[in-house]
């Protein structure tokens, strides 16, 4: 369940970081970088978190590839469409 909700959170902000840099007349590509790398090292410390708690380092980077995957690339295709 939370990592559907970090999931959600990530594509929620992907959202925003595309369409907020529209706003504020920055380009598309500068809300798209920006993004992904908030996200990655948000993915990096959550990653570093788990394994303290005691998960092995395979089971982590398995769910942190899906967990950073899928805002990367709903950000690309948010800022294609929209």
């Amino acid at each position: 369940m939370r990592t559907l909700i970090v999931i959600l959170i990530g594509l929620i902000l992907s959202f925003l970081f595309v369409w907020g840099s529209g706003y504020f007349n920055k380009t598309k590509t500068t809300g798209i970088l920006i993004f992904l790398i908030i996200w990655l090292v948000f993915c990096i410390f959550d990653l570093i978190i788990g394994v303290r708690a005691g998960y092995s380092v395979g089971e982590e980077l398995g769910i942190h590839t899906v967990i950073f995957a899928l805002p990367a690339i709903s950000v690309y295709l948010f800022s294609r469409y929209l």
